[in-house]
C-alpha cells in the first residue's frame, strides 16, 4: 500500500500491470521467500478486488509468478 501511495495511486481502479511490475522490481535482493509471499500476497489482494467488481480486469492471473525452486 505504501508503493500505490508513493506512485499516487489513490484509487484501486488505477492499480494496473505496470504498476505491479515495477512494485515487483523493488524486490529485488529480498529473500527467495520475502519475494514468494510478497507476488502471493498481491495476487490475493487483486483476486479480491476483482471479485467485488472494483477492477475490471484479472490482473491476478496476469500477474508473474516465482519460479518455484527444487
Amino acid at each position: 500500500m505504501d508503493y500505490l501511495v508513493s506512485q499516487g495511486i489513490k484509487d484501486c481502479q488505477d492499480i494496473n500491470l505496470t504498476l505491479i511490475n515495477n512494485y515487483i522490481k523493488t524486490l529485488a535482493g529480498y529473500t527467495y521467500k520475502t519475494v514468494e509471499q510478497n507476488i502471493c500476497s498481491i495476487r490475493a489482494f487483486l483476486r479480491y478486488l476483482f471479485s467485488l467488481n472494483i477492477i475490471q480486469s484479472d490482473l491476478a492471473s496476469k500477474t508473474p509468478m516465482i519460479q518455484a525452486r527444487k
